[in-house]
């Protein structure tokens, strides 16, 4: 037995089993890609004469644009009409008005506010803490073996 050499690998018990099981599955498929052909379904016309509608629709708005910017010059207007002037002039005012306004109102709001914050009695008093706490004191005296020693 010992000079007995494989010449290939062979397959013993449970391994050749399972080999001859794999290679029947492989042998015995059906294919997994679908080779059918589909016939293709017409459309319906109602949705294709809609479809040209929208189309020259867009079309139509395409040249409309392409025909403004030819229309447009090609040079840079440097002046302004006099009416134009007046109400970029006022807007500006409109606006500088606006934000003083607002400006005071929140100025009014901050002095209100420190007003409040000024008037409000503290809520620690050191003359009652002290008395407290001479209170304390004694209490402890009291209550302690050598009161002499707590001042």
């Amino acid at each position: 037995m010992m000079n007995y050499v494989r010449k290939r690998n062979e397959r013993r018990g449970i391994d050749k089993l399972l080999y001859e099981q794999h290679v029947h599955r492989i042998n015995h498929a059906k294919p997994v890609i679908d080779t059918y052909q589909h016939t293709k379904i017409k459309p319906i016309p109602r949705y294709e004469i809609e479809k040209r509608i929208q189309q020259s629709k867009i079309e139509t708005e395409n040249m409309e644009l392409l025909y403004r910017l030819a229309q447009t010059k090609a040079s840079i207007q440097t002046h302004n009409h006099v009416s134009v002037l007046r109400q970029l002039r006022l807007k500006q005012q409109i606006a500088h008005i606006e934000r003083t306004l607002k400006q005071r109102n929140i100025n009014i709001e901050n002095n209100r506010l420190l007003q409040a914050i000024q008037q409000v009695k503290p809520s620690i008093s050191f003359d009652k803490l002290d008395e407290d706490y001479q209170k304390s004191r004694e209490k402890m005296k009291l209550m302690s073996l050598y009161p002499e020693y707590i001042k």
